[in-house]
């Protein structure tokens, strides 16, 4: 299969055929996983984001491929290769409407919010050895976010949109 922009994979496993996604430069090869792929408007860059199972990629012009396993992104990006971890539990990317977080350590929600939001969050002593539960929709926006977790939390979240930090306090 040839891909340009970006799809989300969800492939059953079949040990008698070899699933291959072609892009401008790199091919996945895959047996029975979910995995989304990006392409850069027609550039050779790529990003190969896997969720369950293993996938095998290699780079146009180049007899290394690279094993990539769930939690890991492939990245071929202006000719250079890497792998980078990021949190499949926490990703829209996988076609998810809403992520559910059940009783997950708040520190780790705010590294996803930052992340997503491109804020900092400021003073996190006050998150230290908490867990949350709650629903995240994709449509969601920081504030609708900010506002369950002061309720959850019995804290304030003072956002600071010139600086683009987040100040946590107590109640």
């Amino acid at each position: 299969m040839e891909l340009k922009g970006e799809a989300f994979f969800d492939v059953v496993k079949d040990s008698l055929r070899v699933f291959k996604v072609k892009t401008n430069a790199t091919t996945s090869t895959v047996l029975g996983t979910s995995f989304n792929i990006r392409e850069k408007d027609d550039l050779k860059d790529a990003k190969i984001s896997l969720y369950t199972g293993k996938v095998l990629v290699s780079v146009e012009g180049n007899t290394e491929s690279w094993a990539i396993v769930p939690g890991e992104s492939f990245i071929y990006e202006n000719g250079e290769t890497f792998i980078e971890e990021f949190d499949a539990d926490f990703s829209f990317d996988a076609g998810n409407e809403s992520i559910d977080v059940n009783d997950i350590e708040l520190e780790r929600l705010l590294n996803f919010l930052e992340e997503r939001f491109k804020y900092k969050f400021k003073n996190e002593t006050h998150v230290k050895n908490k867990n949350v539960t709650l629903r995240i929709n994709k449509t969601d926006s920081l504030e609708q976010i900010l506002v369950i977790l002061s309720i959850i939390n019995n804290s304030n979240y003072e956002v600071n949109s010139t600086t683009k930090q987040i100040l946590i306090s107590e109640n």
